[in-house]
């Protein structure tokens, strides 16, 4: 009886052990499973274009069906129209599809056109302001046009455009037949302040008024009614505005 107990023990204890190697080995296969690659990113994805003998260089990342990282080191993905290390350089012009593949998982193509010359246009701003694009490109093919719009900050005016484009219109048509640089100009509005006396009295620095462009000036009434007005000056804006009036002390 003893020993059919002991064997009865020893069995389930076989049992047992195996199932928990059984269990182990499940979770070391699901556990495999999830690192199975899913899917292959690239960057740059949107399409790019660049000149005859240009490089531009690419990153891949492969993930899991959960979006856990797998690889993101270039070298280990196979390219198509890339080098090992995920560099396009073509000496032909031409359309190619740029994709990178890891364990048998390939990424979507980006497209990469390659042209004899493109023209390259930097814009910068003089004051505050900002200035829109229209293509929002940093290069372009000979001949395109591009719009540029000038919009001026509050408290600022355009003045004009400088460097390869003049005129001062907001709106700048230019077509592109070589690199360019173009600067839009800001500047600050400026006002004049008027001081009207009735009566018999003087006005010389010394309170505060606040403009409404930030800019302040001294004043002090020293005796009779003062009258201060502001005046805009400059650009299309004109206008005056009664600042306030009352009868001061005197000092």
């Amino acid at each position: 009886m003893k020993n059919k107990i002991f064997v009865l023990v020893i069995s389930l204890f076989l049992l047992l052990n195996g199932m928990l190697i059984a269990v182990g080995n499940d979770a070391t296969i699901e556990e495999e499973i999830n690192e199975s690659v899913e899917t292959v990113e690239i960057e740059p994805v949107e399409n790019q274009k660049v000149e005859v003998g240009e490089e531009l260089l690419f990153d891949a990342s492969a993930y899991d069906s959960e979006g856990n990282l797998i690889e993101d080191d270039v070298a280990a993905f196979e390219w198509e129209n890339a080098s090992s290390n995920g560099v396009f350089y073509k000496e032909e012009t031409g359309k190619f599809n740029v994709t990178a593949t890891y364990e048998n998982v390939t990424s979507e193509p980006t497209l990469v056109r390659v042209y004899e010359e493109l023209y390259t246009l930097d814009v910068t701003v003089e004051g505050n302001g900002t200035v829109d694009r229209d293509p929002e490109e940093d290069s372009f093919l000979p001949g395109t046009e591009v719009n540029l719009t000038a919009k001026e900050d509050e408290h600022w005016y355009f003045v004009n455009w400088t460097g390869d484009a003049t005129g001062t219109n907001t709106t700048l048509n230019i077509t592109m037949d070589s690199d360019k640089s173009i600067t839009a100009v800001f500047e600050a509005n400026e006002y004049n302040l008027t001081v009207n006396i009735e009566g018999n009295g003087t006005v010389e620095d010394h309170e505060e008024f606040e403009f409404t462009d930030g800019e302040t000036k001294n004043y002090t009434q020293m005796t009779g009614k003062c009258n201060i007005r502001t005046e805009h000056i400059h650009s299309k804006r004109h206008y005056r505005r009664q600042w306030y009036s009352r009868r001061s002390r005197g000092v």
